[in-house]
């Protein structure tokens, strides 16, 4: 929605459904740009067709997780759930392990990323989420982020295609 500014997730949510499907990351991989390139989408190349969207579990991060598999995956709604978090500097220099800093809000969110799993270790519970900043962030692109205490806005606008 904002190019490499940033942003929520209800606005590209919108975006598919008014487009009817949802492109391939593999036809349309993510180029971290802001470039006003004309969009080259066409139906053929979608990976799902959508109809609606609607956010299940507002910041209540039990109901999201009856939503995304566990570390058995015995029952789930979907492989993956889109939310947005707030990035604070800490965020930045993640390599590995659960990240938690007191320091990060937990009533505002700026980028988009997608829930993809959960766990718990060490006694931490914690979120799988995927990041938009390639492979040589984080840990191949994904980081495991504190759950159960809406860490950095985590369960704040979490959205789920019809």
């Amino acid at each position: 929605e904002n190019g490499c500014g940033g942003g929520g997730t209800s606005g590209p949510m919108q975006c598919a459904v008014d487009m009817g499907a949802l492109p391939s990351a593999m036809t349309h991989p993510y180029l971290a740009t802001t470039t006003n390139t004309t969009c080259a989408y066409n139906d053929n190349q979608a990976s799902a067709y959508v109809s609606n969207w609607f956010e299940p579990c507002h910041k209540d991060e039990e109901c999201l997780k009856s939503y995304i598999g566990g570390d058995d995956c015995s029952d789930f709604y979907t492989t993956a759930m889109k939310t947005s978090i707030e990035v604070i500097d800490s965020f930045y220099d993640y390599t590995g392990g659960v990240y938690s800093d007191p320091a990060c809000p937990d009533n505002k969110h700026n980028h988009a990323v997608a829930i993809v799993g959960w766990g718990t270790s060490d006694d931490v519970d914690y979120w799988i989420l995927r990041n938009s900043w390639g492979e040589s962030w984080g840990d191949g692109g994904y980081f495991m982020m504190e759950r159960g205490v809406n860490m950095c806005c985590v369960a704040c606008e979490n959205l789920f295609f019809q």
